[in-house]
């Protein structure tokens, strides 16, 4: 099994799961954007940013308001560096940063390029603070809160947080609550399992009509197709993304579509089975 994203301990939300050979399909999604909604408790700090942590009284600015707080929220928009906090899976020389944080020892580690596309539904009742955010994956949001207190002049760390949603397909709407997993039987489960196909919408789909050609795929060869056997979801004819299905309309493999000498090339990329 593999997953699109951590989460926090304390939080809660949106975490994509891929299962046996469908975990090759990770690199194709793993750069997805995420949405979270976070509030955050001002006048205090965490020592790991969160709620988990041992949390200390900081002096809180009287004169704090929401026009004050929006503003210096807007401004985390567009693209920056974010160092990692200190309790965090970012690796230093092979171990997590959180193992080192545990032990006492500080470590320095580059920072980060992130990209905050959106700040919106901005709630503001101190010493409480609500907000949702679309950003680009690998962003830290309590390490946001905590910058954010730092321009407010106090400190910060979040209550809660959940992800919303994981790129354009994955969202809390679609999401199944771990409890309600664990009380499904099998066969609810197997009709719970979403298709490549619906996930990977903007992949050429080609349907391998022959079981010779079929195996040849299933060996990493490339393979010579017919244009009416492939449907295009996108404008690039060539070049693009493909999935290749069996006669069963199973996904078997990932490849790329060449055209040459008045003919598509089918190339595996990674093949699933």
């Amino acid at each position: 099994m593999g997953h699109l994203g951590t989460l926090d301990p304390f939080a809660e939300g949106v975490l994509p799961l891929f299962l046996g050979k469908m975990t090759k399909l990770i690199p194709h999604l793993n750069l997805s954007d995420k949405t979270y909604r976070a509030t955050a408790v001002f006048g205090k700090k965490s020592t790991t940013l969160d709620r988990d942590g041992v949390i200390t009284n900081v002096k809180l600015p009287k004169n704090i308001d929401s026009q004050m707080v929006e503003k210096a929220l807007l401004g985390f928009l567009g693209t920056q560096d974010q160092v990692p906090p200190a309790y965090s899976a970012v690796k230093f020389k092979g171990k997590p940063l959180y193992k080192y944080a545990r032990q006492n020892k500080t470590v320095t580690v580059a920072a980060k390029k992130i990209t905050v596309y959106r700040i919106f539904d901005i709630k503001c009742e101190m010493p409480v603070v609500t907000f949702s955010l679309h950003c680009s994956a690998g962003t830290y949001i309590r390490k946001i809160a905590e910058d954010l207190a730092e321009k407010l002049g106090t400190g910060a760390y979040l209550n809660e947080l959940v992800r919303m949603g994981c790129g354009e397909f994955f969202t809390l709407g679609n999401a199944i609550k771990l409890d309600q997993i664990e009380n499904m039987d099998k066969i609810r489960i197997q009709e719970e399992l979403i298709n490549p196909r619906d996930i990977l919408s903007d992949y050429h789909v080609l349907q391998l009509a022959k079981s010779d050609i079929q195996e040849r795929v299933q060996h990493g060869s490339g393979v010579d197709v017919s244009e009416d056997l492939i449907e295009f979801r996108h404008p690039s004819r060539i070049g693009g993304h493909t999935l290749a299905l069996d006669q069963e309309d199973q996904l078997i493999a990932v490849g790329v579509l060449e055209f040459s000498q008045g003919s598509f090339l089918f190339k595996p990329t990674k093949v699933l089975i």
